[in-house]
Protein backbone atom coordinates (compact mmCIF):
# COMPACT_ATOMS: atom_id res chain seq x y z
CA UNK A 1 0.00 0.00 0.00
CA UNK A 2 1.33 3.64 -0.92
CA UNK A 3 1.25 6.35 1.04
CA UNK A 4 0.35 8.26 -2.03
CA UNK A 5 -2.84 5.88 -2.89
CA UNK A 6 -6.36 6.49 -2.78
CA UNK A 7 -6.44 3.67 -0.30
CA UNK A 8 -4.02 4.80 2.01
CA UNK A 9 -5.30 8.16 2.32
CA UNK A 10 -8.82 7.74 2.16
CA UNK A 11 -9.24 4.36 3.47
CA UNK A 12 -6.64 3.29 5.75
CA UNK A 13 -5.11 5.69 7.14
CA UNK A 14 -8.69 6.85 8.53
CA UNK A 15 -10.08 3.75 9.39
CA UNK A 16 -6.82 2.67 11.53
CA UNK A 17 -7.30 6.47 13.20
CA UNK A 18 -11.18 5.87 14.22
CA UNK A 19 -9.85 2.36 15.74
CA UNK A 20 -7.49 4.32 17.50
CA UNK A 21 -10.26 6.88 18.93
CA UNK A 22 -11.88 3.90 19.90
CA UNK A 23 -9.51 2.67 22.14
CA UNK A 24 -8.44 6.28 23.47
CA UNK A 25 -12.10 6.31 24.63
CA UNK A 26 -12.27 3.35 26.50
CA UNK A 27 -8.38 3.82 27.96
CA UNK A 28 -6.74 0.94 27.06
CA UNK A 29 -3.59 1.48 25.69
CA UNK A 30 -2.70 -2.47 25.39
CA UNK A 31 -5.56 -2.79 22.90
CA UNK A 32 -4.46 0.18 21.23
CA UNK A 33 -1.22 -1.35 20.82
CA UNK A 34 -2.35 -4.27 19.54
CA UNK A 35 -4.70 -2.71 16.96
CA UNK A 36 -1.72 -0.48 15.15
CA UNK A 37 0.82 -4.40 15.44
CA UNK A 38 -2.54 -5.69 13.58
CA UNK A 39 -2.91 -2.80 10.84
CA UNK A 40 0.83 -2.66 10.50
CA UNK A 41 0.72 -6.29 9.53
CA UNK A 42 -1.95 -5.96 7.35
CA UNK A 43 -0.28 -3.15 5.42
CA UNK A 44 2.44 -4.81 4.79
CA UNK A 45 0.90 -7.58 3.88
CA UNK A 46 -0.85 -6.17 1.51
CA UNK A 47 2.23 -5.51 -0.81
CA UNK A 48 2.57 -9.13 -0.91
CA UNK A 49 1.48 -11.57 1.78
CA UNK A 50 4.24 -14.27 1.23
CA UNK A 51 6.75 -11.88 2.93
CA UNK A 52 4.75 -11.51 6.02
CA UNK A 53 6.00 -14.95 7.29
CA UNK A 54 9.32 -13.30 7.33
CA UNK A 55 8.49 -10.19 9.03
CA UNK A 56 7.18 -11.97 11.85
CA UNK A 57 10.02 -14.26 11.83
CA UNK A 58 12.18 -11.69 12.05
CA UNK A 59 10.75 -10.49 14.68
CA UNK A 60 10.62 -13.38 17.04
CA UNK A 61 13.66 -14.45 16.31
CA UNK A 62 15.57 -11.24 17.24
CA UNK A 63 13.32 -10.29 20.24
CA UNK A 64 14.38 -14.04 21.84
CA UNK A 65 17.98 -13.25 21.41
CA UNK A 66 17.19 -9.43 22.77
CA UNK A 67 15.68 -10.90 25.69
CA UNK A 68 18.68 -13.24 26.62
CA UNK A 69 20.91 -10.74 25.82
CA UNK A 70 19.54 -8.26 28.34
CA UNK A 71 18.83 -10.94 31.10
CA UNK A 72 21.73 -13.15 30.84
CA UNK A 73 24.37 -10.79 32.41
CA UNK A 74 27.69 -11.73 31.80
CA UNK A 75 26.63 -15.64 30.88
CA UNK A 76 29.61 -16.96 28.34
CA UNK A 77 27.05 -17.34 25.28
CA UNK A 78 25.61 -13.63 25.11
CA UNK A 79 28.48 -12.76 22.85
CA UNK A 80 27.74 -15.50 20.68
CA UNK A 81 24.08 -14.97 20.71
CA UNK A 82 24.38 -11.21 19.71
CA UNK A 83 26.72 -12.48 16.96
CA UNK A 84 24.44 -15.54 16.31
CA UNK A 85 21.59 -12.83 15.84
CA UNK A 86 23.61 -10.04 13.57
CA UNK A 87 24.48 -12.91 11.22
CA UNK A 88 20.96 -14.10 11.33
CA UNK A 89 19.84 -10.33 10.23
CA UNK A 90 22.91 -9.91 7.30
CA UNK A 91 21.92 -13.29 6.41
CA UNK A 92 18.55 -12.54 5.78
CA UNK A 93 19.48 -9.39 3.84
CA UNK A 94 22.20 -10.30 1.81
CA UNK A 95 20.21 -13.70 0.78
CA UNK A 96 17.87 -11.65 -0.73
CA UNK A 97 19.50 -8.76 -1.86
CA UNK A 98 22.89 -9.31 -2.54
CA UNK A 99 22.71 -13.27 -3.70
CA UNK A 100 22.29 -12.67 -7.19
CA UNK A 101 25.42 -9.59 -7.15
CA UNK A 102 27.85 -12.47 -5.50
CA UNK A 103 26.70 -15.21 -8.29
CA UNK A 104 27.23 -13.05 -11.29
CA UNK A 105 30.04 -11.75 -10.05
CA UNK A 106 31.68 -15.11 -9.41
CA UNK A 107 30.30 -16.17 -12.60
CA UNK A 108 32.16 -13.62 -14.66
CA UNK A 109 35.43 -14.42 -12.87
CA UNK A 110 35.41 -17.75 -12.63
CA UNK A 111 33.54 -18.52 -15.71
CA UNK A 112 31.34 -21.08 -14.26
CA UNK A 113 27.11 -20.75 -14.89
CA UNK A 114 25.71 -20.79 -11.50
CA UNK A 115 21.81 -20.11 -12.03
CA UNK A 116 20.52 -16.72 -10.75
CA UNK A 117 17.79 -17.15 -8.33
CA UNK A 118 16.09 -13.93 -9.30
CA UNK A 119 14.44 -12.77 -5.87
CA UNK A 120 12.09 -10.20 -5.00
CA UNK A 121 13.60 -8.20 -2.37
CA UNK A 122 11.44 -8.08 0.67
CA UNK A 123 9.82 -4.66 1.47
CA UNK A 124 11.22 -2.84 4.11
CA UNK A 125 13.67 -5.58 4.91
CA UNK A 126 17.08 -3.16 4.88
CA UNK A 127 15.33 -0.77 7.10
CA UNK A 128 13.90 -3.42 9.55
CA UNK A 129 17.38 -5.18 9.57
CA UNK A 130 19.45 -1.99 10.56
CA UNK A 131 16.60 -1.34 13.26
CA UNK A 132 16.74 -4.97 15.00
CA UNK A 133 20.55 -4.81 14.88
CA UNK A 134 20.61 -1.90 16.96
CA UNK A 135 18.39 -3.34 19.33
CA UNK A 136 20.88 -6.66 19.23
CA UNK A 137 24.02 -4.19 20.17
CA UNK A 138 22.11 -2.61 22.65
CA UNK A 139 20.94 -4.98 24.68
CA UNK A 140 24.59 -6.78 24.49
CA UNK A 141 25.35 -3.59 25.60
CA UNK A 142 22.89 -3.05 28.44
CA UNK A 143 21.50 -0.47 27.01
CA UNK A 144 17.35 -1.66 26.59
CA UNK A 145 15.44 -1.94 29.53
CA UNK A 146 12.72 -4.48 28.53
CA UNK A 147 10.29 -3.70 25.70
CA UNK A 148 7.37 -6.37 26.32
CA UNK A 149 6.79 -8.14 22.85
CA UNK A 150 3.83 -5.79 21.95
CA UNK A 151 5.90 -2.56 22.35
CA UNK A 152 8.86 -4.56 20.14
CA UNK A 153 5.99 -5.76 17.64
CA UNK A 154 5.45 -1.89 17.08
CA UNK A 155 8.71 -0.66 17.25
CA UNK A 156 9.54 -2.99 14.24
CA UNK A 157 6.49 -2.98 12.16
CA UNK A 158 4.91 0.86 12.92
CA UNK A 159 3.04 1.04 9.59
CA UNK A 160 4.42 5.03 9.17
CA UNK A 161 8.17 4.00 9.34
CA UNK A 162 7.95 0.21 8.29
CA UNK A 163 8.61 0.41 4.53
CA UNK A 164 11.08 3.27 4.06
CA UNK A 165 12.13 4.41 7.23
CA UNK A 166 13.47 6.37 8.95
CA UNK A 167 15.39 4.18 10.63
CA UNK A 168 14.39 4.17 14.01
CA UNK A 169 16.19 4.04 16.99
CA UNK A 170 14.73 1.82 19.83
CA UNK A 171 15.43 4.77 22.87
CA UNK A 172 13.62 7.03 20.38
CA UNK A 173 10.02 5.46 20.72
CA UNK A 174 9.68 2.44 22.54
CA UNK A 175 9.44 4.53 25.55
CA UNK A 176 6.35 7.05 23.65
CA UNK A 177 4.38 3.75 23.34
CA UNK A 178 4.25 3.78 27.13
CA UNK A 179 3.57 6.96 28.06
CA UNK A 180 0.56 8.31 29.35
CA UNK A 181 -0.93 10.94 26.96
CA UNK A 182 -0.55 7.72 24.66
CA UNK A 183 -4.08 7.21 23.99
CA UNK A 184 -4.95 11.42 24.29
CA UNK A 185 -6.05 12.38 20.93
CA UNK A 186 -4.17 15.48 20.94
CA UNK A 187 -5.25 18.41 18.58
CA UNK A 188 -1.68 19.77 17.92
CA UNK A 189 0.13 16.58 17.05
CA UNK A 190 -3.29 15.92 14.39
CA UNK A 191 -3.02 19.18 12.97
CA UNK A 192 0.65 19.26 12.39
CA UNK A 193 0.45 15.40 11.23
CA UNK A 194 -1.82 16.18 8.93
CA UNK A 195 -0.29 19.23 7.67
CA UNK A 196 3.16 17.00 7.15
CA UNK A 197 1.02 14.18 5.30
CA UNK A 198 -0.02 17.52 3.18
CA UNK A 199 3.51 18.47 2.22
CA UNK A 200 5.02 14.89 1.76
CA UNK A 201 1.98 13.87 -0.50
CA UNK A 202 2.89 17.83 -2.84
CA UNK A 203 5.91 16.82 -3.40
CA UNK A 204 5.68 13.51 -4.24
CA UNK A 205 2.88 14.21 -6.78
CA UNK A 206 3.42 17.62 -7.65
CA UNK A 207 7.19 18.22 -8.06
CA UNK A 208 8.95 14.54 -7.35
CA UNK A 209 6.61 12.68 -9.86
CA UNK A 210 6.29 15.49 -12.00
CA UNK A 211 10.03 14.92 -13.24
CA UNK A 212 10.05 11.14 -13.69
CA UNK A 213 9.31 11.35 -17.53
CA UNK A 214 12.24 13.79 -17.94
CA UNK A 215 15.11 11.65 -15.86
CA UNK A 216 13.45 8.03 -16.84
CA UNK A 217 13.77 9.15 -21.01
CA UNK A 218 17.32 10.98 -20.23
CA UNK A 219 18.74 8.12 -18.35
CA UNK A 220 17.44 5.37 -20.95
CA UNK A 221 19.16 8.01 -23.90
CA UNK A 222 22.31 9.55 -21.99
CA UNK A 223 24.62 8.51 -24.72
CA UNK A 224 23.10 10.23 -27.10
CA UNK A 225 22.31 13.55 -25.83
CA UNK A 226 24.20 16.97 -25.72
CA UNK A 227 26.19 18.19 -22.15
CA UNK A 228 23.81 20.39 -21.51
CA UNK A 229 20.20 17.81 -21.48
CA UNK A 230 22.45 15.11 -20.01
CA UNK A 231 23.11 17.91 -17.17
CA UNK A 232 19.20 18.86 -16.74
CA UNK A 233 18.33 15.23 -16.74
CA UNK A 234 21.05 14.83 -13.36
CA UNK A 235 19.80 18.09 -11.90
CA UNK A 236 15.91 16.64 -12.40
CA UNK A 237 17.00 13.46 -10.65
CA UNK A 238 18.55 14.97 -7.94
CA UNK A 239 15.36 17.06 -7.22
CA UNK A 240 13.41 14.13 -7.74
CA UNK A 241 15.23 11.87 -5.63
CA UNK A 242 15.20 14.63 -2.84
CA UNK A 243 11.63 15.19 -3.07
CA UNK A 244 10.54 11.45 -3.43
CA UNK A 245 12.66 10.69 -0.64
CA UNK A 246 11.81 13.76 1.88
CA UNK A 247 7.90 13.55 0.97
CA UNK A 248 7.53 9.80 2.13
CA UNK A 249 9.64 10.89 5.18
CA UNK A 250 7.00 13.82 5.42
CA UNK A 251 4.29 11.73 4.89
CA UNK A 252 5.99 8.86 7.69
CA UNK A 253 6.42 11.56 10.56
CA UNK A 254 2.82 13.17 10.03
CA UNK A 255 0.94 9.71 10.15
CA UNK A 256 3.13 8.85 13.49
CA UNK A 257 1.94 12.52 14.71
CA UNK A 258 -1.76 11.70 14.74
CA UNK A 259 -1.19 8.79 16.70
CA UNK A 260 1.00 10.67 18.97
CA UNK A 261 4.46 9.33 18.29
CA UNK A 262 7.24 11.53 16.86
CA UNK A 263 9.73 9.72 14.49
CA UNK A 264 13.52 11.38 14.18
CA UNK A 265 14.21 14.04 11.68
CA UNK A 266 15.69 12.27 8.31
CA UNK A 267 16.03 15.16 6.44
CA UNK A 268 17.45 19.31 7.06
CA UNK A 269 17.78 21.02 3.94
CA UNK A 270 20.79 18.83 2.78
CA UNK A 271 21.62 20.58 -0.02
CA UNK A 272 22.32 23.52 1.75
CA UNK A 273 25.38 22.29 3.20
CA UNK A 274 28.79 23.31 2.97
CA UNK A 275 31.02 19.95 2.72
CA UNK A 276 30.11 16.40 2.01
CA UNK A 277 30.47 15.50 5.66
CA UNK A 278 28.11 17.82 6.54
CA UNK A 279 25.61 16.91 3.78
CA UNK A 280 25.42 13.32 5.95
CA UNK A 281 24.47 15.17 8.42
CA UNK A 282 21.53 16.04 7.27
CA UNK A 283 20.82 13.70 4.41
CA UNK A 284 19.32 10.38 5.75
CA UNK A 285 20.03 11.88 8.97
CA UNK A 286 19.23 8.55 11.14
CA UNK A 287 21.10 6.38 8.47
CA UNK A 288 23.90 8.42 8.76
CA UNK A 289 23.16 8.14 13.01
CA UNK A 290 22.96 3.67 12.89
CA UNK A 291 26.34 3.71 10.49
CA UNK A 292 28.32 5.93 12.61
CA UNK A 293 27.10 4.30 16.07
CA UNK A 294 27.40 0.35 14.80
CA UNK A 295 29.82 0.67 12.15
CA UNK A 296 32.15 3.82 12.27
CA UNK A 297 32.56 3.69 16.43
CA UNK A 298 33.18 0.13 16.48
CA UNK A 299 35.62 0.06 13.57
CA UNK A 300 37.43 3.38 15.03
CA UNK A 301 37.42 1.81 18.77
CA UNK A 302 39.10 4.19 20.97
CA UNK A 303 41.75 6.16 18.60
CA UNK A 304 41.39 9.93 17.69
CA UNK A 305 44.13 10.08 15.00
CA UNK A 306 46.29 8.13 12.88
CA UNK A 307 45.31 6.06 10.16
CA UNK A 308 42.33 3.80 12.22
CA UNK A 309 39.46 6.56 11.87
CA UNK A 310 40.57 7.32 8.40
CA UNK A 311 39.96 3.37 7.57
CA UNK A 312 37.09 3.33 9.01
CA UNK A 313 35.75 6.26 7.70
CA UNK A 314 36.24 5.02 4.26
CA UNK A 315 34.86 1.21 4.93
CA UNK A 316 31.93 3.05 6.55
CA UNK A 317 31.13 4.63 3.63
CA UNK A 318 31.50 2.05 1.19
CA UNK A 319 28.81 -0.07 3.66
CA UNK A 320 26.73 2.86 3.11
CA UNK A 321 26.70 2.54 -0.85
CA UNK A 322 26.46 -1.02 -0.55
CA UNK A 323 23.00 -0.62 1.59
CA UNK A 324 21.65 0.99 -1.07
CA UNK A 325 21.51 -1.49 -3.85
CA UNK A 326 23.28 -4.77 -4.87
CA UNK A 327 25.55 -3.42 -8.23
CA UNK A 328 29.28 -1.99 -8.51
CA UNK A 329 27.14 1.63 -9.48
CA UNK A 330 26.79 1.33 -5.42
CA UNK A 331 29.93 0.01 -4.64
CA UNK A 332 31.63 2.88 -6.48
CA UNK A 333 29.07 5.43 -5.26
CA UNK A 334 30.14 4.20 -1.40
CA UNK A 335 33.86 4.59 -2.39
CA UNK A 336 33.33 8.13 -3.88
CA UNK A 337 31.64 9.82 -0.51
CA UNK A 338 33.90 7.98 1.49
CA UNK A 339 37.14 9.74 0.21
CA UNK A 340 35.09 13.13 -0.50
CA UNK A 341 34.45 12.84 3.49
CA UNK A 342 37.85 11.64 4.07
CA UNK A 343 39.46 14.48 1.92
CA UNK A 344 37.22 17.00 3.92
CA UNK A 345 38.18 15.24 7.47
CA UNK A 346 42.29 15.33 6.53
CA UNK A 347 41.40 19.20 5.37
CA UNK A 348 39.36 20.24 8.82
CA UNK A 349 40.07 23.87 9.37
CA UNK A 350 42.18 24.67 6.38
CA UNK A 351 39.41 25.28 3.65
CA UNK A 352 37.32 28.08 6.04
CA UNK A 353 38.48 30.66 3.75
CA UNK A 354 36.00 29.22 0.96
CA UNK A 355 32.90 31.98 0.95
CA UNK A 356 30.25 29.80 2.10
CA UNK A 357 28.19 29.87 -0.78
CA UNK A 358 30.75 28.48 -3.18
CA UNK A 359 30.85 25.81 -0.51
CA UNK A 360 28.04 25.07 -0.70
CA UNK A 361 27.59 25.19 -4.71
CA UNK A 362 30.99 22.76 -4.83
CA UNK A 363 29.25 20.59 -2.39
CA UNK A 364 26.06 20.64 -4.33
CA UNK A 365 27.99 19.69 -7.54
CA UNK A 366 29.80 16.84 -5.90
CA UNK A 367 26.67 15.22 -4.97
CA UNK A 368 24.81 15.69 -8.31
CA UNK A 369 27.74 13.96 -10.08
CA UNK A 370 27.66 11.14 -7.49
CA UNK A 371 24.36 10.31 -8.43
CA UNK A 372 25.00 9.39 -11.99
CA UNK A 373 26.31 6.21 -10.55
CA UNK A 374 23.12 5.92 -7.86
CA UNK A 375 20.90 6.20 -10.51
CA UNK A 376 22.00 4.12 -13.91
CA UNK A 377 21.26 0.97 -14.31
CA UNK A 378 24.82 -0.41 -13.63
CA UNK A 379 28.57 0.85 -13.60
CA UNK A 380 28.98 1.19 -17.61
CA UNK A 381 25.32 2.40 -17.99
CA UNK A 382 27.16 5.80 -15.54
CA UNK A 383 30.46 5.82 -17.73
CA UNK A 384 28.59 6.04 -20.29
CA UNK A 385 26.39 9.31 -18.82
CA UNK A 386 29.60 10.36 -17.51
CA UNK A 387 31.40 10.28 -20.78
CA UNK A 388 28.42 12.33 -22.85
CA UNK A 389 28.06 14.92 -19.65
CA UNK A 390 31.74 15.79 -20.66
CA UNK A 391 31.96 15.39 -24.15
CA UNK A 392 32.53 18.96 -24.76
CA UNK A 393 33.45 18.14 -28.39
CA UNK A 394 29.79 17.54 -29.45
CA UNK A 395 29.37 21.59 -29.59
CA UNK A 396 32.12 21.55 -32.06
CA UNK A 397 31.00 18.24 -34.67
CA UNK A 398 28.68 17.33 -36.27
CA UNK A 399 26.72 16.32 -33.19
CA UNK A 400 25.27 19.66 -31.94
CA UNK A 401 23.19 20.04 -35.22
CA UNK A 402 21.52 16.63 -34.64
CA UNK A 403 18.30 16.05 -33.34
CA UNK A 404 18.08 15.33 -29.79
CA UNK A 405 16.23 11.96 -28.77
CA UNK A 406 15.21 13.56 -25.75
CA UNK A 407 11.89 15.79 -26.03
CA UNK A 408 12.91 18.91 -23.07
CA UNK A 409 9.85 21.17 -22.50
CA UNK A 410 9.74 24.62 -20.76
CA UNK A 411 7.94 23.07 -18.30
CA UNK A 412 10.75 20.61 -17.61
CA UNK A 413 13.04 23.47 -17.21
CA UNK A 414 11.00 25.65 -15.00
CA UNK A 415 10.24 22.94 -12.64
CA UNK A 416 13.85 22.14 -12.40
CA UNK A 417 14.68 25.29 -11.45
CA UNK A 418 11.63 25.69 -9.42
CA UNK A 419 12.72 22.45 -7.17
CA UNK A 420 16.01 24.05 -6.77
CA UNK A 421 14.70 26.99 -5.60
CA UNK A 422 12.34 25.68 -3.09
CA UNK A 423 15.57 23.38 -2.15
CA UNK A 424 17.77 26.00 -1.55
CA UNK A 425 15.64 29.18 -0.20
CA UNK A 426 12.30 27.70 0.93
CA UNK A 427 11.90 26.80 4.93
CA UNK A 428 11.92 22.99 5.04
CA UNK A 429 8.99 21.13 6.15
CA UNK A 430 10.42 20.62 9.78
CA UNK A 431 10.71 24.41 10.13
CA UNK A 432 7.41 25.32 8.88
CA UNK A 433 5.72 22.25 11.54
CA UNK A 434 7.21 24.16 14.23
CA UNK A 435 6.50 27.86 13.03
CA UNK A 436 4.30 28.78 16.19
CA UNK A 437 3.04 31.90 13.63
CA UNK A 438 1.09 29.21 11.30
CA UNK A 439 -0.18 27.48 13.74
CA UNK A 440 -3.56 29.04 13.22
CA UNK A 441 -3.37 29.29 9.17
CA UNK A 442 -2.19 25.09 8.96
CA UNK A 443 -5.69 23.98 8.25
CA UNK A 444 -6.13 25.84 5.34
CA UNK A 445 -2.84 25.29 4.25
CA UNK A 446 -2.93 21.46 4.79
CA UNK A 447 -6.41 21.44 2.55
CA UNK A 448 -4.84 23.60 -0.09
CA UNK A 449 -1.83 21.50 -0.10
CA UNK A 450 -4.02 18.23 -0.78
CA UNK A 451 -6.16 20.03 -3.06
CA UNK A 452 -3.49 20.78 -5.15
CA UNK A 453 -1.67 17.04 -5.34
CA UNK A 454 -5.16 15.26 -5.78
CA UNK A 455 -6.02 17.15 -8.77
CA UNK A 456 -2.58 15.99 -10.54
CA UNK A 457 -2.21 12.95 -8.62
CA UNK A 458 -3.97 10.92 -11.84
CA UNK A 459 -2.10 7.54 -10.53
CA UNK A 460 -0.37 6.29 -7.64
CA UNK A 461 3.77 5.45 -8.36
CA UNK A 462 6.14 3.82 -5.76
CA UNK A 463 8.59 5.92 -3.67
CA UNK A 464 12.20 5.46 -5.38
CA UNK A 465 14.18 4.07 -1.74
CA UNK A 466 11.51 1.11 -1.88
CA UNK A 467 13.73 -0.18 -4.31
CA UNK A 468 16.52 -0.11 -1.55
Amino acid sequence: MLFNSFEYLAVFLPSVFFLFLLASLTGRATLARLMLVLASLFFYAYWKLGYLPLLLASIAVNYSIGSFLRREGEAPLRKPALWLGVAFNLGLLGYYKYADFLIGNINALAGTEMALSYLLLPLAISFYTFQQIAFLVDAYRGQVAAPGFLNYCLFVCFFPQLIAGPIVHHSKVVPQFNRDDFLRIDPGNLRVGLFLIAIGFFKKTVLADALVPLVGSGFATAASLPPHEVALVVLAYTFQLYFDFSGYTDMAMGAARCFNIRLPLNFNSPYRSRNIREFWRRWHITLNDFMTRYVYGPLRGKARRGARPLVAVFVTFVLVGIWHGAGWNFVLFGILHGLAVLFVTVMHGRLDFVPERLAIGATFCFFVLSLVLFRSADADAAFAMYRALFDIAHYAGDGAAAASALAVSGLDVALTVGCGLLCFLARNSNELSADERLQSRMWPLTLTLFVIALSINTSSSEFIYFNF
